[in-house]
């Protein structure tokens, strides 16, 4: 190293340093040579199988799972992010389980590179076998590569292995493997089993709801439930009409014939047709004879009328105004002759008249009555028959919905169920496992290259280094190099015995 103040060392100072130590600089350079280059002939030679994935849109790219909506329409829904989508195919493709499947597949002395063992006791045996499994694992996973393609649907897989045919084999099984596991990923097992149990089940219920609906028709009689209850109402409503109009007969008739009656308890078979006291007197005879026409008058209408009918009020003026016009007259002399009363007679004959007309109101307000109590527990048996229909009717479109929605569900299950069998889904296997028969490693060249660079870095270093912990000046060119200026005498170096055996040859001389 040069002993100035510069901050670095110079191209001179790295030649002089070279210069004065170019044995071990060499001797380095060459060591890290011939290192590099063993390591590159006799590293194991690594081989690389590749594929390709496709993903594109599919089945697998909607929720379309019958079991979460239990008889519903199937709910189809779009993934969130397609890259979401990729990116989860990628981390599967990677993960432990398919990996250990693979390694399960295969054996792990193939995924390993071993030559088969001789049997081993059960217990060592199966520790060992753990113990290569574990590493097998962990192998594939440090071999394997998987990573999506940018702005694509592409994913990307590699594999490093110590054979082609070992790398191929692997690759080519993993992807088999997760071909397999992404079918049944998107697809629940056991969906197309649950369908059909609840599709069969649905369809026993509708079928005993259907025979006990037309039962109950048979056995009821309602083949048009709305049709009879219109008719049952319009013939209620007739009846109520026909027994109110008979009961208010039957009251007028009541009436007149209590009318009628109450009149002739009072009233005698006979009557008194003259009764003349002294001499004759027309006049007052006249009198009498209009006050009893009056009478008879007033008893018509007593059946007729009521009290305050004008009528009525106009013939018992009339006979007031008789009756004082009579009283106000004298007789002078009695003469009395007698015969059958006519009002009474014509009472008796109104009242033979009315009566069986009131019995026969009454036989009809009864049978009217009878009619109605029966139409009306027509109407309400007819209520609960058809409350008992609808409900059936009703349980059976509920059924039927059901069973069609299920059976819906079930033929999207059998899809997906002969989709898994065919292994068909949204994952295509653009570039099959590769066999490449050139090796990826060791590269010969590039090994070579940077085992050249870091051996001539690494001579500069160590000369560097050396010059650094080194300060002594044992050659004229170590002059030169460190103190920059010419060298004009040099005393060879020699060893103290020589010196002590030619100072003693001089001084005998």
């Amino acid at each position: 190293m040069t002993r100035n103040n510069q901050s670095g060392p110079t191209l001179r100072d790295v030649y002089c340093a070279l210069f004065r130590h170019k044995r071990k600089a060499i001797t380095f350079f060459l060591a890290v040579m011939i290192l590099v280059t063993l390591v590159t002939i006799f590293s194991p030679r690594i081989y690389r199988s590749e594929g390709t994935l496709f993903v594109r849109l599919g089945r697998e790219n909607m929720t379309l799972d019958p079991t979460v909506t239990l008889g519903q329409e199937p709910t189809i829904a779009m993934s969130q992010s397609r890259e979401n989508e990729i990116n989860s195919v990628a981390e599967i493709l990677q993960s432990q389980r398919l990996i250990e499947k693979v390694v399960d597949e295969l054996g792990t002395d193939t995924v390993l590179g071993k030559n088969k063992r001789p049997p081993k006791k059960h217990a060592k045996a199966a520790a060992q076998s753990m113990t290569d499994r574990n590493k097998a694992v962990i192998a594939l996973s440090k071999n394997l590569r998987v990573w999506p393609v940018r702005k694509s649907s592409v994913i990307q897989l590699t594999y490093e292995g110590r054979s082609p045919e070992l790398s191929q084999k692997i690759l080519a099984t993993l992807i088999d493997a997760y071909l397999d596991q992404h079918a049944r990923l998107n697809r629940p097992p056991g969906t197309h089993k649950f369908l059909a149990e609840q599709t069969q089940r649905l369809r026993a219920e509708l079928t005993e709801h259907e025979n006990e609906l037309r039962d109950l028709k048979g056995t009821t009689g309602l083949i048009s439930p709305e049709g009879q209850r219109k008719i049952l109402v319009e013939r209620i409503g007739r009846i109520e009409d026909e027994l109110s109009r008979a009961a208010a007969d039957v009251a007028s008739f009541e009436a007149e014939v209590g009318s009628v009656r109450t009149k002739l308890s009072g009233m005698s078979a006979t009557r008194i047709n003259s009764h003349i006291t002294g001499l004759a007197d027309e006049g007052t005879d006249g009198i009498r004879g209009q006050l009893y026409s009056l009478q008879i008058k007033e008893q018509e209408a007593v059946a007729k009328y009521t009290e305050e009918h004008p009528k009525m009020k106009e013939i018992r003026r009339q006979v007031a105004e008789a009756k004082a016009l009579l009283a106000k007259e004298k007789y002078s002399r009695t003469h009395i002759t007698t015969g059958p009363n006519q009002v009474y007679e014509q009472g008796q004959l109104k009242l033979l008249a009315e009566v069986p007309k009131l019995s026969s109101l009454r036989a009809k307000a009864d049978v009217l009555g009878e009619q109605l109590l029966a139409a009306n527990n027509a109407l309400q048996t007819l209520n609960q028959n058809e409350l008992r229909i609808v409900k059936l009717q009703r349980e059976i479109q509920l059924l039927d919905t059901s069973y069609r929605k299920y059976s819906v569900n079930l033929e999207q299950a059998r899809i997906d169920q002969a989709l898994e069998i065919e292994r068909l889904s949204n994952i295509n296997v653009v570039q099959p496992a590769t066999y490449n028969v050139k090796p990826v490693r060791p590269r010969k060249r590039v090994n070579l290259a940077l085992g050249f660079v870091v051996a001539v870095l690494g001579a500069v270093g160590l000369a560097l280094l050396l010059e650094y912990r080194d300060h002594s000046l044992r050659l004229p060119e170590d002059i030169e190099c460190s103190l920059r200026v010419p060298t004009l005498v040099s005393i060879p170096r020699m060893r103290s015995e020589q010196l002590v055996l030619n100072g003693s040859k001089r001084f005998t001389s």
